[in-house]
């Protein structure tokens, strides 16, 4: 499963889930059909909507990883408490011992788990939130050469 998925059918995680399609839809890329628009071949107005959309949109997923990277770090420290505890109630004697019988505590490995998929959202979040930002000094970048042309003629 996808790490998107398993954050969309987490309830815990509803907080920082948003749909990708619908950030990709409105600002002119169909994932689902790998297809977008060309920028070329629409006017400045169109392009300025564009333009707002996408930075709606990176404020949006701002929020969203501020949220997630909380929500990644409280997950961490739950995990590292589990261990903790699982590594106090060991009767193990040597310390190697102790640390492969709380890393096994089924709490702990859940905690883990639910740690290490936070921490793939976040890393998407992150590169989504750089690529938002390219496609947006792209579109700006395209309406300063449509204004240039204009003042040319």
């Amino acid at each position: 499963m996808s790490v998107l998925e398993e954050v969309r059918r987490n309830p815990a995680y509803k907080s920082i889930w948003f749909d990708r399609n619908a950030l990709m839809n409105s600002i002119g890329i169909d994932l689902d059909n790998r297809q977008y628009i060309d920028l070329t071949k629409f006017d400045v107005d169109f392009l300025y909507d564009l333009l707002v959309k996408s930075l709606m949109w990176m404020e949006t997923i701002s929020e969203t990883l501020a949220t997630a990277k909380k929500l990644r770090n409280d997950k961490e420290l739950e995990a590292d408490t589990l261990y903790n505890q699982a590594l106090r109630l060991t009767d193990a004697k040597k310390v190697t011992e102790a640390k492969a019988e709380a890393s096994a505590v089924p709490a702990y490995v859940s905690a883990k788990k639910g740690f290490n998929t936070l921490y793939a959202y976040v890393d998407y979040l992150e590169r989504l939130l750089v690529n938002l930002d390219k496609y947006h000094y792209t579109i700006k970048s395209k309406i300063e050469q449509s204004r240039n042309i204009e003042r040319k003629y």
